[in-house]
């Protein structure tokens, strides 16, 4: 752990407070939308910080495509590699990775698990059919 995390840097309490209440009101129904700035993207590659900044700016109660994802970063044949990089992403909610999924509407991956993105996604409001595809109207373009 001490070499993946070597550049760690301690933040005040005062900080990590105001996060955790954010993260609690997000969890808690309200729009919030976090300063990116407090996060450190040093382990994360040129390519997956380029991912993670455009999906951080699907709204609440819409999704996007890891495709259409991918061409919004100016890689249009990269979805499964925007795909590996939510995998990976290090913030998730304060980035909500959840919002992406497959082009088919069928709901995805997730790091906590499908369940759990089904459950982030309906409380944001995300409709879906009977066939648990998400509802197309939430797509965000």
């Amino acid at each position: 752990m001490n070499n993946k995390y070597k550049n760690l840097k301690k933040r005040s309490n005062k900080q990590n407070s105001k996060v955790i209440g954010l993260i609690s009101r997000f969890l808690n129904g309200e729009e919030i939308k976090f300063d990116l700035n407090i996060l450190d993207f040093q382990n994360c590659s040129k390519f997956q910080k380029r991912v993670l900044i455009v999906e951080s700016m699907i709204p609440r109660g819409k999704v996007n495509t890891y495709k259409l994802l991918a061409q919004n970063i100016g890689s249009p044949n990269a979805s499964r590699a925007v795909g590996n990089a939510l995998a990976k992403n290090p913030f998730p909610i304060i980035i909500p990775c959840h919002r992406v999924i497959k082009s088919n509407f069928q709901i995805g991956n997730y790091q906590g698990g499908s369940v759990m993105k089904r459950k982030l996604l309906e409380s944001e409001g995300v409709q879906f059919k009977e066939n648990d595809m998400v509802d197309p109207k939430h797509l965000w373009a």
